[in-house]
């Protein structure tokens, strides 16, 4: 996978669920699982409800903590 398309789960993980304002995490996990390690130490900022920014998180810190079952 080439650096310009190695992030290309990321970006259709979020438009999905900016578009859709549907839940897609589940179903792109294990898009997330073939991206190379320097995308999954990427900072996302995080937002909350109000659209405020409450913080940064790596794609690996949000990977490890809401992991689906299958992939514990």
């Amino acid at each position: 996978m080439d650096s310009a398309t190695a992030g290309q789960p990321l970006v259709d993980w979020a438009r999905r669920e900016w578009l859709t304002n549907t839940p897609a995490w589940l179903d792109a996990y294990p898009s997330f699982l073939n991206m190379p390690d320097s995308v999954r130490a990427k900072q996302l900022i995080l937002l909350d409800v109000n659209n405020r920014v409450v913080g940064l998180a790596s794609v690996q810190s949000l990977m490890d903590k809401y992991k689906p079952q299958w992939a514990e």
